[in-house]
């Protein structure tokens, strides 16, 4: 039986007899829902008393079906007061339970900004969408309006000015002020802040935190200046506007912001949702995957719904249907990785949050390498994102790892190519690497080599010197060396690939023979492990390069021993076959026709295209393009350089 007090006996209506209604004690609820409806008519005649109040109640009474009630009070002035109840004395019901959407807030001034933090690929960036359309469907905000600026790529305080007076140049114009024809920033800012100071605004701010550089450490495309004066603006909005401000951000922004901002962590997405979302991607595919058991993948996943999309997309077209080659899959994203468990890491003496960030490490890791195969762009902030919780916890393996993926995806992927930035991130894997991990090292090596392989392209491209040629050339034949001393003799797909890299330097610099001669180590270690479609690649190679050399019985002897073994590969070859053939029939084309005297391949780096500038005399013409496109190509064409293969990240 409740006790005696007033405040007892509500705390039992609300807590006990609410789960038990059949209590035997009716009189007692009876009085505490009479005193819980005094308690809202208390607190409705002390917020309407004043006679502007009043009015705002009775334009608003008839209409409260369509209207959305916001309660923002001062956590100090009123933290515990049950607005819920809230009730007209005349109305049989609180006004939560009436109106369209009733929302209390506690915000402070310097809290009217709010960031939402969490991994990439976790849905910030939807997640604010999505309560921007509510907050303002709802009538949050009134006549005011939404505003959208991504800090992806640079954007300044004054640019960011622009957007709100650019969303109000109407209103401003309505009012004679021309908003196109003022070109002073500071006056600007100030008309920007006077309008904001009147309309109710959400502005999203997303994707934050390129602003300090992003991974930690990284160099920032805003100076010190700018950062401050983003902090600036982003102040003088929230004590002097009433604009409220949603920021969104892959990490928490404690030493830019500060408290200037209140943060939410956007938290992982639960196993139903996943599961739900799973079998949606599965639908698209057709209804027979529908039923697949995605559990094992969703946990893998940790509740991260882009991480999701690409796991079970994967999955979709790798065509695993069943239990067992789910649970498989997730067994070969798992090879090869160490997973914290909850007492090993207290051991450690970790805590939870470091486990959590290095287990969800390895998973955007992961996904990063799937796209990096892809050659998708989308790659690049899943190993930004690894290689920050790297250094949040001092793992410099990891580090090393995560850097040497983000110097391959500058390297390899067409949408992100940079070679400054994959030289900076594959110098930096190297460096933090100890000389025991002479896997690791030869692979950045291999890479670095590739690096300086395509500067001299771009310079030869360009027209440089001899001096600058052969300087690229050199640095690529050092690296790709200290990577074959680095790797073991049995390692025949990553000896096999430098040995190839090899032949690509000495036959840009014009030593054939010594390129013929790594080709040929090339061959061997790819059939030492069965690649037969790669050692076809590079004898295609070969026979190109003889022709443009003009040894056209020796370029035919190669591309006889491609076509055998594109055809030992099956239908899976069958392009390569086709273009083969066609080599075969130019090569028989060029023997009877040959090259005219003193036509022959420079022996050192050139930027010159062409054999010959104008046609021989009772030469094939088409046999003369034919060998003009193989010397234009400067290299081979089938084969992928050392890098975009299996071993492109760790």
């Amino acid at each position: 039986m409740p006790g005696d007090g007033d405040g007892e006996r509500i705390r039992w209506y609300l807590e006990d007899y609410a789960e038990f209604p059949a209590h035997p004690a009716p009189e007692i609820a009876r009085d505490a829902e009479t005193r819980l409806a005094q308690t809202g008519a208390d607190l409705f005649r002390h917020v309407f008393a004043g006679t502007d109040a009043a009015g705002i109640w009775e334009r608003a009474r008839d209409r409260l079906g369509d209207a959305r009630i916001e309660i923002e009070a001062d956590p100090e002035a009123g933290p515990g007061l049950a607005w819920e109840l809230l009730r007209d004395p005349d109305r049989d019901a609180p006004l939560a339970l009436g109106a369209k959407a009733f929302v209390r807030t506690h915000l402070r001034a310097a809290q009217r900004a709010v960031l939402l933090h969490a991994y990439a690929g976790a849905g910030k960036s939807s997640t604010a969408a999505e309560f921007a359309r509510w907050y303002q469907s709802t009538g949050g905000l009134g006549q005011g309006a939404v505003l959208w600026s991504s800090f992806e790529h640079h954007l300044s305080a004054e640019r960011a000015i622009d957007t709100a007076g650019d969303r109000f140049a109407g209103l401003l114009e309505a009012n004679g002020i021309a908003w196109q024809t003022i070109t002073d920033p500071r006056q600007r800012r100030d008309l920007a802040t006077q309008i904001l100071a009147q309309i109710p605004v959400l502005w999203v701010w997303d994707n934050v935190e390129p602003v300090t550089g992003f991974p930690a450490g990284t160099p920032s495309a805003w100076t010190q200046a700018e950062q401050d004066d983003l902090v600036k603006l982003l102040r003088d909005l929230t004590q002097r506007t009433r604009c409220k401000v949603l920021l969104t951000s892959r990490r928490e922004e404690d030493a830019w912001l500060g408290d200037l901002v209140a943060r939410v962590w956007l938290p992982r997405m639960p196993l139903q949702e996943s599961l739900q979302l799973a079998a949606a991607l599965a639908a698209r595919r057709g209804a027979g995957k529908a039923g697949t058991d995605w559990r094992p993948l969703l946990h893998y996943a940790a509740g991260n719904p882009l991480t999701i999309t690409i796991l079970v997309g994967q999955a979709l077209r790798e065509s695993l249907i069943s239990s067992t080659e789910v649970e498989d899959f997730v067994a070969r994203l798992k090879a090869g990785e160490a997973r914290l468990e909850a007492d090993e890491d207290a051991a450690l003496g970790r805590t939870r949050s470091l486990a959590a960030s290095l287990d969800y490490g390895v998973v955007v890791n992961d996904i990063g390498r799937i796209l990096l195969r892809q050659e998708d762009p989308g790659c690049l902030p899943f190993f930004q994102e690894a290689l920050e919780l790297t250094r949040k916890i001092d793992d410099h393996t990891a580090e090393a790892q995560a850097a040497g993926n983000l110097g391959a995806a500058y390297l390899t992927v067409p949408g992100l190519r940079n070679l400054a930035e994959a030289e900076r991130w594959l110098t930096n894997s190297l460096r933090l690497r100890p000389e025991s991990d002479r896997h690791g090292r030869a692979l950045n090596l291999g890479h670095l080599g590739t690096v300086a392989l395509e500067q001299f392209d771009e310079a030869t491209a360009a027209g440089e010197g001899e001096a600058v040629l052969l300087e690229h050339l050199d640095t690529a034949l050092r690296y790709y060396e200290q990577a074959l001393n680095l790797t073991p003799d049995d390692d025949h797909e990553t000896r096999g690939s430098m040995e190839n890299q090899l032949g690509n330097v000495d036959s840009r610099a014009g030593r054939i023979d010594q390129a013929l001669l790594h080709y040929q180590r090339s061959i061997r270690h790819e059939e030492a492990r069965g690649n037969v479609y790669t050692a076809g690649q590079t004898r295609y190679n070969i026979s190109t390069l003889l022709a443009r050399n003009g040894r056209f019985g020796d370029a035919m002897h190669y591309a006889r021993a491609a076509l055998d073994n594109f055809r030992q590969v099956g239908a899976g070859a069958a392009d390569k076959v086709d273009l083969t053939e066609r080599l075969i029939a130019d090569l028989e084309t060029l023997r009877r026709v040959g090259l005219p005297p003193g036509r022959r391949a420079a022996s050192r780096p050139q930027s010159g295209c062409g054999y010959w500038s104008t046609p021989r005399q009772g030469s094939s013409p088409d046999a003369e393009a034919f060998v003009r496109t193989l010397h234009a190509s400067g290299q081979p064409d089938l084969r992928e350089p050392a890098g975009t293969g299996c071993g492109c990240c760790w």
